[in-house]
């Protein structure tokens, strides 16, 4: 069963039975059990080429590898020992790419390298009480005085063109998909794990490219009116809201939202209990003139309007017919404290959205945005 971005249906999915590996894909049944293999062999850097591109947006390839590699902390080693046959969702298609959420069972060995620690009751107890707290106690085990046994949830994300037959995956080392957060479309999301959002337990140098990432992907689906609710309360608007993005799009020219790269987050500060930062965003986007030959005069025009809007960011190509714009924006974030429900507010009085109007100079300051 297929379906594409109607939210309505896509809710409806997660009540379908999940499909067993029996009847699993072949070409991704092969793959999710090399992928497996390779976890189990510690061959990191071979199950790298298995993944989506869009993890490497989330932690570099370096920083993936070394995480699989890296212990627990210096006192403890973790790793995989064997998983037990996936289930799979139903598939969800959106955007032209096919999706599943895989649940496999993984089996771990956790050993304790520090002998003063493993001769340690107290503290072995402890680690053990911590690990279950996570897993669940029925899922941890101590089988010598040096290895503790547990299991739990593996989650992944395959991913392939709708056309094509090879499946990327979609997996981090932790075995949780918090951090696909902000790189699957919101409707994906919403059909695999309904209302579900970042846990409170990720630092926010992690949490918050996945919230950008959130509002990124908004935007390229248009979801204008989803977009509202991560934005910060304005008391004053420069302009309409997303009155520049929504410009773009008419009889004659398409808006496509190309890409995203969140920059440096900025340390914390509290205010008015709240805790607040601030990052750089890179939005790369097309305006892309509809006819397949356009008037001359209506691309010098269009050219006019957006380097007017956009100074020194507008490159066109004739061969695409389509202007790309890269703008980099300030990012005001703030949560709760000790939450990751972060609100953003970028600077693009284009789009109706500005610190400086809203926020006090102190705060600006405080986060780095004098």
């Amino acid at each position: 069963m297929k379906t594409t971005r109607n939210y309505a249906s896509l809710l409806i999915l997660l009540f379908f039975a999940c499909t067993s590996w029996a009847q699993m894909d072949a070409e991704l049944k092969e793959q999710l059990t090399a992928y497996q293999q390779q976890l189990i062999e510690r061959s990191f850097d071979a199950a790298v080429n298995q993944l989506h591109p869009t993890v490497f947006q989330v932690i570099p390839t370096t920083q993936w590898v070394d995480a699989q590699q890296s212990k627990v902390n210096e006192d403890m080693a973790m790793r995989t020992t064997s998983f037990r046959v996936a289930q799979s969702s139903e598939m969800i298609t959106d955007n032209g790419q096919d999706y599943l959420h895989l649940t496999a069972l993984e089996y771990l060995e956790l050993s304790v390298e520090q002998e003063n620690i493993s001769k340690d009751q107290v503290v072995m107890k402890e680690i053990i009480a911590g690990f279950a707290k996570t897993y669940g106690s029925d899922n941890v085990k101590l089988l010598n005085e040096k290895t503790i046994f547990l299991q739990r949830d593996h989650q992944f994300i395959a991913v392939k063109a709708t056309e094509a037959s090879e499946w990327q995956l979609i997996d981090f080392p932790d075995a949780n998909l918090d951090l696909a957060y902000g790189i699957v479309p919101p409707a994906v999301w919403q059909a695999f794990f309904g209302d579900r959002t970042l846990s409170d337990q990720l630092p926010y140098q992690q949490a918050l490219p996945q919230v950008a990432g959130r509002y990124f992907q908004l935007l390229k689906a248009k979801n204008y009116d989803l977009v509202a609710p991560l934005i910060i309360a304005q008391e004053k608007a420069t302009a309409p809201f997303l009155q520049a993005y929504k410009s773009f799009d008419t009889e004659e020219t398409m808006l496509v939202f190309q890409g995203y790269k969140v920059g440096n987050i900025q340390q914390q500060a509290i205010s008015d209990g709240k805790q607040h930062t601030a990052f750089s965003l890179q939005i790369t986007m097309d305006v892309k003139m509809k006819a397949e030959e356009p008037a001359e005069e209506k691309v010098l025009l269009m050219k006019a309007q957006l380097e007017k809007m956009y100074p020194d960011a507008v490159s066109y190509s004739e061969e695409n017919t389509a202007f790309t714009i890269n703008t980099y924006l300030s990012v005001l974030a703030s949560a709760d404290q000790h939450k990751n429900n972060w609100l953003l507010l970028p600077e693009d009085p284009l789009n109706g959205l500005s610190i400086r109007q809203n926020i006090s100079k102190e705060l600006q300051q405080a986060i780095g945005l004098d």
